[in-house]
């Protein structure tokens, strides 16, 4: 890796939006960090993006588990001079009504869509902050802006994400760093199949 080449940290890399960025990004001369949970997944990426001439790696990744974020952080660190990019895109949906939603269900869309933004942001942070640069994007959702009594539980941890991201951006003002939400529709991905849906909400 030279030194001049950009790096970027993408989240939930293995398949759907983040696998786009991943190839997107390297193509345009990124060294690509993907951190998803399905290694398989992960390595078929990766070779992927080295068939077409790009630069990438992986590592397995739980962004629920602190201690598990913080170790990829490190081993990324490891590696690269500096990081230029992260992209927060793991994430997992829920609809239904809240009567009805179990804990685990509860949990798993607040742990994911949430806590694992901050715990990726604050790993990051740890090394964009002393290189005085460097760009924190958190792929939120228009669920983050638009409530709907269908989705309360998806909705909510949306609705922290932006929260965080609006607050991030004020608490790192001045620092070199930039912190960007972004609010996409729904997009079909596996995230939705996942989930038992069969297209993205608001899409035919």
């Amino acid at each position: 890796m030279g030194v001049q080449t950009k790096v970027a940290v993408i989240t939930g890399a293995s398949d759907g939006l983040g696998e786009v960025l991943a190839q997107m990004l390297a193509a345009r001369g990124y060294f690509v960090w993907l951190l998803a949970r399905n290694e398989a997944k992960l390595q078929q990426v990766v070779a992927d993006i080295a068939a077409k001439g790009g630069m990438g790696a992986y590592a397995v990744c739980d962004v629920t588990s602190a201690e598990n974020v913080a170790a990829c952080f490190e081993q990324i660190h490891a590696q690269a001079e500096k990081v230029d990019l992260v992209i927060n895109n793991a994430g997992v949906w829920h609809s239904g009504k809240t009567a009805l939603a179990s804990a685990e269900d509860i949990v798993r869309t607040i742990n994911t869509n949430l806590v694992g933004v901050i715990f990726v942001a604050q790993a990051a942070l740890k090394l964009m902050l002393p290189q005085a640069s460097g760009h924190i994007v958190n792929v939120i959702s228009n669920a983050g802006v638009e409530p709907n009594g269908g989705w309360s539980i998806y909705t909510a941890s949306k609705y922290g994400a932006r929260g965080f991201t609006d607050s991030l951006k004020l608490e790192v003002a001045g620092s070199g760093i930039k912190v960007t939400g972004i609010y996409p529709a729904g997009i079909s991905t596996e995230l939705f199949v996942k989930a038992g849906v069969n297209s993205p909400p608001g899409q035919p």
